[in-house]
């Protein structure tokens, strides 16, 4: 099928695509970026991807059976590269963007009860297959957020739980920011804490906070707690206020990263991303 060819900006379909881009339009999202289309069009949402957006000079660049495997199933758009522009926040769009619905949300029950296996993983020296999953706490700024999902994705996370006040993840910068391990970690938003913590205490988590506490993650590793864990969930708390006291009643330890004394702390993608390393390769 020939793809729909848009030159104008009064043309319908354009606003539509600029009402996306802007948030407006509830249950979809504009994502930008060749890679991070590619990305998409590969994952379990492909079927979630309505329109590819591309410029004159991409379209005419694909081969037959590139253009093929895009149209399949969805609408191709080509826009005049000022009008695509108009709708991305970066440089690096390269010509492309997509119109994505954004995956509903997962049945918990079915997210804590299904095994995973972890057999992409190279042989480790007392490694484990451990159940992790990751919940943020009023996490607020978007890069952050995008960095831990790309985290969450290398380290073989089951899912992320974000609680209310964290930021919605399906927005522009989260999604640059994760490069594209929006795609490869369920995703559940603004679940009310004590739901969540109750089917993980139900479904024998180890619930873990990340802050300033006496125990370090190393000792920790070495404990026989530790040792008999295999179902992990780690609380990442807000930038500057870190876990919310709220949240504090259902840590069944903290444990701090050590470092040296004329340091403050570590920014909350790094701390992440340090302690699901430690887990997942104790």
């Amino acid at each position: 099928m020939e793809p729909k060819i848009i030159n104008s900006r009064q043309n319908k379909q354009y606003k539509y695509f600029l009402s996306i881009a802007k948030r407006k339009i509830a249950g979809l999202c504009l994502l930008e970026g060749q890679r991070l289309v590619h990305e998409l069009l590969q994952s379990r949402y492909a079927a979630n991807c309505s329109t590819v957006l591309l410029s004159k000079e991409q379209w005419s660049i694909l081969t037959e059976e590139e253009k093929k495997t895009i149209s399949n199933g969805r609408e191709c758009v080509i826009l005049e590269d000022s009008l695509l522009e108009s709708l991305v926040n970066t440089v690096s769009s390269q010509g492309w963007a997509a119109v994505m619905q954004i995956p509903s949300q997962a049945d918990l029950q079915s997210l804590l009860t299904h095994k995973t296996t972890f057999n992409f993983y190279p042989p480790v020296k007392n490694f484990q297959t451990a159940e992790i999953v990751l919940i943020l706490d009023a996490l607020q700024d978007p890069g952050n957020m995008g960095s831990i999902i790309r985290s969450a994705a290398a380290f073989g996370i089951k899912a992320i739980f974000t609680l209310p006040a964290t930021v919605h993840a399906w927005q522009s910068k989260v999604i640059r920011a994760a490069m594209g391990g929006m795609f490869k970690v369920p995703l559940v938003e603004q679940i009310e804490a004590a739901q969540l913590f109750s089917l993980l205490q139900q479904h024998n988590y180890q619930i873990l906070g990340t802050g300033f506490n006496n125990q370090s993650i190393y000792d920790y590793l070495q404990s026989k707690t530790a040792a008999a864990a295999l179902k992990l969930a780690v609380v990442i708390g807000n930038e500057g206020n870190g876990i919310r006291e709220e949240t504090q009643k259902y840590l069944d330890a903290v444990l701090t990263i050590p470092m040296l004394p004329n340091n403050e702390s570590l920014n909350a993608a790094a701390a992440c991303a340090v302690t699901l390393a430690a887990l997942r390769f104790r």
